[in-house]
């Protein structure tokens, strides 16, 4: 267990030590809350450089009054009771209800522009652009230039990473020739994770929700992570949110868009599928409503089972 205390402001150490701050957005000026051994605490608790024009500073005592189930147990506390936010360290998940989570050493490792998914998108909205929200979204890269889409949720804690592959030329997922791969998979199979790790997935992106805890902003919700990305590209005032596909739509996932205005939009085969499922949020969110950007859309279309990033 991390105690709070030992949480500091991680000294400097190059470019790469200084991140882009969650609150104004500019690069390499926030300094994040790392522990002894260096592991940030989460990606909003940190400082901004710009104390003039942005004074952002969210401290780890402020982010466990804000989570106080993610506070640090007591040195007293059994081996099995200790949980790391930090790492999120599955040391052991003795029963189905322990959230078994992953190390985020693995994802701050892996963030990098140099996919093919990444590299073709920049073609399109510009590096900076697609920097920025691959920032925002903390994308991934595999040696063999696979996306990697991390599962972060509303409390930092690092769920899993869904691997894809694309077409460098097209933008395309290779589906025949490539499957989709988990970073979990991969670290079990390693023995990087405990016997036992059980996966429970949480929307893609839903790390975003911590930064509007007033619930301002509109969530968009689409299907897959590759769409949320595009979508806010495209429309960076929405939150885009992705399920991660058509079954994952599920009343559990969705407990956390409580009292949110909330905007679906449906691959162009699912829209009768979503509008039976969107039930589920009847009563938790604020608002809920079924985009119509895709009815109108040609036969061709229809059979080629678009989504709003094709539509894009």
């Amino acid at each position: 267990m991390t105690p709070l205390h030992t949480y500091r402001l991680e000294k400097y150490h190059g470019t790469a030590s200084r991140h882009r701050c969650p609150h104004c957005n500019r690069p390499r000026c926030f300094t994040l809350y790392v522990d002894a051994q260096g592991r940030p605490l989460h990606p909003t608790v940190g400082r901004c450089d710009h104390e003039s024009s942005c004074a952002y500073h969210y401290t780890p005592r402020q982010f466990f009054a804000d989570h106080p189930t993610l506070r640090p147990a007591s040195p007293k506390a059994s081996p099995s009771q200790r949980h790391s936010v930090a790492t999120g360290r599955p040391a052991s998940c003795p029963t189905p209800q322990r959230l078994c989570t992953i190390p985020s050493h693995y994802m701050w490792r892996s963030e990098s522009l140099n996919s093919h998914l990444m590299a073709y998108l920049a073609t399109i909205y510009g590096r900076d652009a697609v920097a920025q929200a691959a920032s925002i979204y903390r994308i991934g890269a595999t040696r063999s230039h696979d996306t990697i889409f991390w599962q972060i949720d509303i409390n930092g804690l690092v769920r899993t990473g869904k691997i894809m592959a694309y077409d460098p030329t097209t933008g395309h997922r290779l589906r025949n020739a490539h499957g989709v791969d988990w970073v979990h998979a991969r670290l079990l199979h390693s023995g990087n994770l405990q016997p036992g790790w059980t996966l429970t997935q949480c929307l893609f992106g839903e790390h975003r929700l911590a930064l509007d805890p007033h619930c301002q902003r509109t969530v968009a919700l689409v299907e897959s992570e590759k769409t949320a990305f595009i979508g806010s590209l495209a429309f960076p005032s929405l939150i885009w949110l992705a399920t991660g596909g058509k079954s994952q739509f599920s009343p559990q996932k969705m407990q956390v868009l409580a009292a949110r205005r909330v905007m679906l939009f449906p691959d162009i085969d699912a829209h009768a599928d979503w509008a039976s499922r969107a039930a589920c949020l009847n009563g938790i969110c604020a608002s809920v409503q079924m985009a119509d950007a895709l009815t109108a859309a040609s036969d061709a279309d229809r059979l080629a089972k678009i989504d709003i990033a094709d539509w894009l």
